[in-house]
């Protein structure tokens, strides 16, 4: 590859979909909690709701299916350390760690940016012992406005000290998509553990799995996916 391609500053991870392989646990974890409540969701639903946050979630159940009380009990009823406990290492992306040292050696910026709950990031991060790659990691507490809006992102950025257009964002969903987007960040969708239906739109362009892909292909996905600048 030419080495007068140019590189982004910083990569950004989504951790679910993307990280580790969760939305499985996620999505067991979520049925259950919602089955206590009489509510029997469907495949397509869960695959509507892949990247929602418990928020957006919940408040997507009681609109959905009438429930009476307020979100506030409905998230209380969630068991998240249910959820943490199903992990294993097994779920850490292929070839991750391989593009996290390639990224390190290149001097470029590495952050996680998630919709999960500081307790689910943190447990992540310490499970698959990412803080030795991390720069700076984000989740749904640390910004007014959840994803789709470009809050989190902004944030990241702003943190790292990059400009959002010297960012490449790597995320799994339509709604992490949207957020990055709006952000006016370049977006890869990361597509590793999506159904063979699911279409993600919204990325510029899109990714199967980090074997093999190393500092210099996802220097030319950012190339690619970057609108021409002035």
């Amino acid at each position: 590859m030419s080495a007068e391609l140019p590189a982004p500053a910083a990569v950004i991870f989504d951790m679910d979909g993307v990280i580790i392989d969760s939305q499985g646990a996620a999505n067991r974890a979520l049925v259950e909690a919602a089955a206590r409540h009489g509510v029997r969701l469907n495949v397509a639903e869960l695959e509507d709701l892949v990247g929602a946050s418990e928020e957006q979630f919940w408040s997507y159940v009681k609109a959905r299916y009438g429930l009476p009380q307020p979100i506030s009990f409905y998230r209380a009823s969630y068991d998240e350390n249910a959820e943490i406990a199903s992990y294993d290492e097994t779920l850490l992306a292929p070839g991750l760690c391989a593009l996290l040292a390639e990224l390190r050696a290149a001097g470029v910026q590495i952050a996680l940016a998630t919709s999960g709950s500081r307790k689910r990031m943190n447990a992540v991060i310490e499970m698959y012992e990412l803080a030795q790659w991390l720069d700076v990691a984000l989740c749904r507490e640390d910004t007014p406005r959840e994803k789709p809006a470009p809050d989190l992102f902004l944030a990241v950025a702003a943190a790292l000290g990059v400009s959002p257009s010297q960012c490449v964002v790597i995320e799994d969903s339509t709604l992490g998509i949207a957020a990055a987007r709006s952000a006016g960040m370049p977006v890869v969708g990361f597509m590793a553990y999506a159904g063979p239906t699911s279409i993600r739109p919204g990325a510029q362009s899109y990714l199967s799995t980090f074997e093999g892909l190393g500092f210099a292909g996802l220097r030319q996905l950012w190339a690619a996916s970057s609108s021409p600048r002035p």
